[in-house]
């Protein structure tokens, strides 16, 4: 994304700052020039002067959220699985609904405690399509781990050859919630 705004990995410092409260307090105090912020700290910035480099759904497929389990626990509660990936399936679905948006801005408004103008320009991104911002799919997209790992590959956090993305991601259980 960088590179896309004419920034180069060598023009820029990267810290690794976990959260985006964190990196608020970073970008605002002027100590970082840039931050990637969630929803409803961007609103924050923005309110603050910041404006906008870029957005992640520019990049290709991302992984927006990952649920992570361990493997022999799935596998000995596999129902308990199928069924958390088709009640988050089915509550993706619900947010993407047209006819459910008023419940929606209701529910989010009680939940981040945020006036419901704001709550309404936050779900707008993630109800337009081309953000991609919720799966489209039961289960991880495999093309958005394959980037997620190729990403991760080049920056040296994970060493070549890179693995497969079936190491991380057994799509059986996304395959049996879709059933």
């Amino acid at each position: 994304m960088l590179d896309r705004h004419g920034l180069h990995t060598g023009d820029v410092t990267l810290k690794n700052i976990a959260g985006s409260d964190a990196r608020i307090n970073c970008l605002t105090s002027s100590e970082c020039a840039g931050a990637t912020l969630d929803q409803p700290v961007i609103f924050k910035a923005l309110d603050a002067g910041q404006h906008i480099l870029g957005m992640t759904n520019e990049v290709d497929s991302l992984l927006y959220q990952v649920d992570v389990v361990n493997p022999d626990w799935a596998a000995a509660h596999r129902d308990a699985v199928v069924k958390y990936i088709r009640g988050t399936t089915a509550a993706a679905r619900f947010v993407m609904d047209p006819k459910n948006r008023d419940e929606v801005v209701k529910v989010m408004a009680d939940f981040t405690k945020q006036p419901e103008p704001r709550v309404r320009e936050m779900l707008s991104y993630i109800w337009d399509a081309k953000n991609r911002v919720l799966p489209q799919q039961t289960g991880p997209d495999p093309n958005a781990v394959r980037q997620s790992i190729a990403l991760l590959g080049k920056y040296d956090v994970l060493k070549q050859p890179l693995p497969p993305p079936e190491r991380f991601v057994d799509a059986s259980y996304g395959q049996a919630a879709g059933r």
